[in-house]
């Protein structure tokens, strides 16, 4: 179904193109979209890599910080506990 291409591509499919081959025509609206879809894609081609190192490498500070705090928490909260140390009486 040719009504669902866009215009430029409409007109070197169906239109008249005088002495220009369509094979010609069709080869110079093929770049035009191929910049066009590089320009589109080049924000993303920059954003993914950096948005999924920043997600990998915080995930990793995360679970480090996890892995080395939580046990010092975990000490300082026995020894804030009035009921463990060698000044409470059996």
């Amino acid at each position: 179904n040719l009504s669902k291409l866009p215009p430029l591509l409409q007109w070197a499919v169906t239109g008249d193109l005088g002495d220009e081959p369509r094979w010609s025509v069709l080869d110079s609206i093929a770049g035009i979209y191929r910049r066009l879809a590089e320009r589109r894609a080049a924000p993303w081609l920059t954003m993914i890599p950096l948005v999924l190192t920043a997600f990998l490498c915080g995930s990793f500070v995360l679970l480090y910080g996890l892995t080395v705090f939580l046990p010092v928490i975990g000490l300082l909260q026995d020894v804030a506990m009035p009921s463990h140390g060698p000044w409470v009486e059996h």
